[in-house]
């Protein structure tokens, strides 16, 4: 889940005093589209969702759950910060869709992947690389976002552009965002880069590409994102060391 999702779902069921089994997944389970009233079109079914459960210590029962509905397709974490801090939706959403958002509000039929240019996935790279900063801070599983395209997609290619070619050789779509208010920021923005950067702060780590996308669009779409968004305050971590958020993200919340 975004931003640790999960962990705000702990803090709420603590407070009706029960602890379910909560299992939190880097990303979706298919790369899929709305085609119409009715139907979905899949585009593809995820080779490798990093999974982690709240608490930690019933991870294989999460990994039996959830392989038994979706198959042998995951790989489990220690704990669920690992996942909120490896979901690389952010990267390749918000700076891309920036980048295009003439063809978002004229409603052009654009795959977003042919439209990652080598200057775009520049930004994209330049936002991952501070996002792998937190990651090395936590100690949490490092993936790049070139890795996750290859794990998840089996994209080829040296560098990003390349692997985004391959994305869209592969999958051949999904189309781009039609519309200005999109999810690609109106959800990414708040729930994982203001996320990203609310552990960087913590931890005394700069990041101002991240910061720039996040005020450029707070500004652009005339919200505060970071007043939305997933905050230390807002997930119950406020003024806990690096150590206590990692076990807090493993442990949950007491009932």
């Amino acid at each position: 889940m975004t931003g640790l999702s999960s962990l705000l779902l702990s803090r709420m069921t603590a407070k009706r005093n029960v602890a379910p089994l909560i299992i939190d997944a880097s990303t979706s389970l298919f790369t899929a589209r709305k085609a119409g009233p009715a139907t979905v079109r899949i585009l593809k079914i995820k080779d490798v969702i990093d999974i982690a459960a709240i608490p930690a210590r019933r991870g294989a029962e999460a990994m039996m759950r959830m392989s038994a509905i979706y198959g042998d397709r995951f790989r489990l974490e220690p704990n669920a910060l690992a996942v909120s801090l490896n979901n690389h939706n952010p990267v390749y959403h918000v700076p891309p869709l920036l980048c295009n958002l003439s063809r978002a509000e004229r409603q052009e039929s654009w795959m977003i992947w042919e439209c990652i240019t080598p200057g775009v996935a520049k930004l994209v790279k330049l936002a991952d690389d501070e996002r792998l900063l937190v990651v090395r801070h936590y100690g949490t599983t490092e993936i790049s976002v070139a890795d996750y395209f290859r794990q998840a997609h089996g994209a080829e290619g040296d560098d990003l552009p390349a692997i985004f070619a391959s994305v869209a050789k592969k999958l051949k779509g999904p189309i781009g965002p039609q519309a200005f208010d999109h999810r690609f920021i109106t959800e990414d923005v708040p729930y994982a880069l203001v996320f990203f950067d609310a552990l960087a702060q913590a931890a005394g780590i700069e990041m101002p590409i991240t910061r720039n996308l996040i005020e450029l669009t707070s500004a652009l779409y005339e919200r505060d994102f970071v007043a939305e968004g997933h905050t230390l305050e807002r997930l119950g971590l406020s003024g806990l060391s690096s150590s206590g958020i990692i076990d807090k993200t493993m442990n949950g919340f007491a009932a």
